[in-house]
């Protein structure tokens, strides 16, 4: 009886396939960082975002409740007394200076605001507030 080796080496070998494994590792070690700025850029949009949903929001409750509502931003957090509304902490890169919003009960129309002012490195957003209207609005001013 005659026995024949089989030459086909079409395969991988287990020292190929442990050098691929370690580069894939090596590659997932080293992630690429986001930068700074990119974040906080991204933070800050979202943070401006945020306030305008939390300033509808407490002129949607006053509307419908019939309670009066006061949304509060300053250095800290921002936050309103519309039951279960959690506090929203401002980014440290970000400087808010410290502001009231008083929304009528049935209405919600603002009864009681300045105008908010938030800086970060690259822009100045103010919050501006129509009297007795309850419109409001962010203007985003590059500095």
């Amino acid at each position: 009886m005659v026995m024949y080796r089989i030459q086909n080496r079409q395969g991988y070998t287990l020292i190929e396939t442990l050098v691929v494994l370690s580069i894939v590792v090596l590659l997932g070690i080293f992630t690429i960082q986001v930068p700074k700025y990119v974040r906080e850029e991204v933070e800050t949009e979202l943070f401006v975002q945020t306030i305008k949903q939390q300033l509808y929001l407490a002129q949607q409750y006053a509307l419908i409740s019939g309670q009066e509502v006061t949304c509060t931003i300053n250095q800290q957090s921002v936050f309103s007394t519309v039951p279960h509304a959690k506090p929203i902490s401002v980014p440290e890169h970000i400087h808010v200076n410290a502001v009231n919003y008083r929304f009528a009960a049935f209405s919600g129309h603002a009864i009681q605001f300045q105008n908010a002012i938030l800086k970060d490195k690259h822009y100045m957003y103010i919050v501006h507030v129509q009297f007795g209207k309850g419109v409001f609005w962010i203007e985003k001013i590059k500095i």
